[in-house]
């Protein structure tokens, strides 16, 4: 990990990683500069580039810009992908598909 990405309060992604703030391995050039509608940053490196957002009116819609693939050796980082599982096995999560 080299950057640390601190949670906006309330967040989902802050709740899923059952913390303030997680250590990333972020390393891009590029960031979020305008957020679409329902799109929020809730989440920034100590630099205070955007590394996560949440669509404020979906159920499960969410990103980040690191690679916590890489990172499934911490907890926070696995608790995402059990979050995006749940999310999935959950039909009234996606209607219409």
């Amino acid at each position: 990990p080299r950057k640390t990405v601190t949670f906006e309060e309330p967040s989902r992604l802050g709740q899923i990683h059952a913390c303030d703030c997680v250590r990333v391995n972020s390393l891009h050039n590029q960031a979020i500069d305008t957020t679409g509608k329902n799109i929020r940053i809730v989440g920034r490196d100590e630099f205070g580039i955007p590394q996560a957002f949440e669509d404020t009116s979906a159920r499960f819609l969410m990103g980040v810009q690191w690679h916590p693939e890489f990172l499934l050796y911490r907890p926070a980082h696995r608790r995402l992908f059990r979050a995006f599982l749940a999310a999935v096995r959950d039909p009234g999560c996606f209607p219409g598909t």
